[in-house]
C-alpha cells in the first residue's frame, strides 16, 4: 500500500526555487532605489518603507525630519510600518504562488503509482 503524502511536504527543488525567490526579494527591498532628480533614496519593493537622503550634505537643514514628496509627506529615517506590512504580504503572496507552481510542474511529470 502506497504511503499518503502529507500535506506540508515539498520537493527539495520547491525549496530550492523559493530560497532563490526569497533571497531576490530580499536583495530588492535591500537595496535604494532613486531618480535622477531626486534628493531622496528609498528602499522597498514593491512599496517604499524607508528613505533617506541621497548624499548627508543634502539634507535642508530648515525642513527637518519631514518632506513632502512625490509619495506624499514622509519622515526621513523612520520605518514606514504600511511600507513593511505591505511588502511582507507581497513576499507571502509571491512564495505561496511559487511553491504551488513549482510543486504543480514537478507532480505533473510524475505519475502516481
Amino acid at each position: 500500500m502506497a504511503s499518503k503524502r502529507r500535506w506540508f511536504q515539498i520537493h527539495l527543488s520547491t525549496a530550492a526555487v523559493l530560497s532563490l525567490v526569497a533571497g531576490l526579494f530580499f536583495w530588492m527591498n535591500s537595496a535604494p532605489r532613486t531618480d535622477e532628480n531626486s534628493t531622496i533614496a528609498w528602499h522597498g519593493w514593491p512599496t517604499p518603507f524607508w528613505f533617506v537622503w541621497k548624499f548627508a550634505d543634502q539634507y535642508p537643514k530648515s525642513s527637518g525630519p519631514v518632506m513632502n514628496s512625490d509619495f506624499g509627506i514622509i519622515r526621513m529615517n523612520e520605518l514606514q510600518l504600511f511600507g513593511v506590512v505591505y511588502d511582507l504580504f507581497a513576499l507571502a503572496i509571491i512564495l505561496l504562488l511559487t511553491a504551488y507552481v513549482c510543486e504543480r510542474l514537478v507532480r505533473r511529470r510524475r505519475p502516481t503509482p
